[in-house]
């Protein structure tokens, strides 16, 4: 009652409502080990991405630790997630577990497609540029093509020839990795 004393609800009471949801269904089923636990929410986030709530689907995602399947959601679903703000809180909640350099660049690529939804370019490019240091600082050449490729859609509307530069830097680093 509490949680919905607010309404619209703000993300740190939606977020609260999710654990109360949660917990009153393990309250029913008894508990569950590590495994089930995990296994429940990523049956959970495929049940929801596939009737539409791309939000629920990514809740799921984090609670399973999945980050694979929170990356497919969040870049499957980023125009209808980027309209809401429960989103954010849950990239920053798996942006703060230990995450690998690929996984980062990734997360990072995934909130500039956010950014570029919300049709805020200043904080796309500036998280395409960390993407691209995070990318450089470990040598590695696909996610350095990849970035590229995403600088080069960047600036496809705002520089044509600074676009064609990213494009041709990405094309050597997929040479590179062998893609």
């Amino acid at each position: 009652v509490e949680i919905l004393d607010e309404w619209p609800p703000s993300v740190p009471r939606r977020l609260a409502l999710r654990r109360v949801a949660q917990e009153l269904h393990l309250s029913r089923v008894g508990p569950l080990d590590e495994r089930a636990r995990v296994d429940w929410h990523i049956r959970q986030a495929a049940a929801h991405r596939l009737s539409g709530d791309a939000l629920s689907a990514l809740w799921h995602a984090l609670q399973a630790a999945d980050v694979a399947l929170f990356l497919a959601v969040l870049q499957g679903h980023a125009l209808e997630l980027a309209g809401d703000a429960e989103t954010d809180a849950l990239l920053e909640r798996i942006s703060a577990r230990p995450l690998s350099p690929r996984q980062r660049v990734d997360l990072l690529l995934a909130r500039a497609a956010l950014h570029r939804n919300r049709q805020a370019a200043d904080r796309e490019l500036k998280v395409l540029e960390e993407a691209l240091r995070l990318a450089q600082q470990h040598e590695d050449p696909l996610q350095l093509g990849v970035v590229q490729g995403a600088l080069g859609k960047f600036h496809e509307s705002r520089d044509g020839d600074r676009a064609f530069a990213c494009y041709e830097t990405s094309v050597n680093f997929y040479r590179e990795a062998g893609a």
